[in-house]
């Protein structure tokens, strides 16, 4: 059977485009694999190939040449009981982000809040003199040193927003993607510590396609690139 987004499966077309069609409604792959009639570890398999593609749309898609930005880091904590974060031990995966004056937004996990770790990620997508804000964090020392126009503010004095010189300085914008991503990521009721990245990565393409039909992205990229799962 020829499917016109997978290569050598035996799931139909049209299955398939029902399979993208509910995976666009966050549908979880329990709720999938009951409404398509197929085995749960099978749905499951497929929607992880398809955060795979999205995976690699994103670093396509990613922030380069950005001028003025927002930035900051998230935290996800590990536990053998999962939450909360006070039961011990536990570990804390760490998510850098950033947002530009546009409102798209690239997020990637990271090894460690430090200048090692972030500072490439931030060479790589914004330009020379661009204008940066984050928060009071000893990590963004030595922005301004190395050629951007770098402005904090201060939550440790409870300081949100402030305007300096006609410009309004600010994480909000940024935090609340952290936000957003988190409510919808809870909806899972947990994921995958393996899968994480991927969960990231598909909470900023489809942030960033907020304003897009998603489905019929899907359905175009997988036209002109199916799946192989070989």
């Amino acid at each position: 059977m020829k499917n016109t987004y997978i290569k050598k499966t035996r799931i139909s077309t049209r299955k398939f485009r029902l399979l993208i069609k509910y995976f666009c409604m966050e549908l979880t792959a329990l709720q999938i694999a009951e409404l398509l009639q197929i085995n749960r570890n099978t749905a499951n398999l497929w929607i992880n190939k398809i955060r795979e593609r999205i995976s690699l749309i994103v670093e396509k898609e990613k922030l380069t040449n950005a001028d003025c930005v927002q930035m900051d880091e998230t935290f996800f904590t590990r536990t053998k009981e999962y939450f909360p974060k006070w039961k011990l031990p536990h570990e804390e995966v760490v998510v850098f982000g950033m947002i530009n004056s546009s409102g798209k937004v690239y997020a990637s996990l990271v090894d460690k809040v430090n200048r090692a770790c972030i500072f490439p990620v931030i060479l790589g997508c914004c330009i020379s003199g661009a204008t940066i804000f984050t928060d009071g964090g000893s990590v963004y020392k030595g922005l301004s040193k190395v050629g951007f126009e770098h402005h904090t503010i201060s939550h440790v004095d409870k300081e949100f927003a402030r305007k300096e010189n006609g410009i309004t300085i600010t994480t909000n914008r940024i935090e609340g993607f952290w936000g957003w991503m988190k409510v919808r990521l809870a909806k899972f009721r947990g994921v995958k510590w393996s899968c994480l990245s991927l969960h990231i990565a598909e909470s900023v393409w489809r942030y960033n396609h907020r304003q897009d039909d998603i489905y019929k992205l899907l359905l175009k990229e997988l036209r002109v690139r199916p799946l192989n799962f070989n």
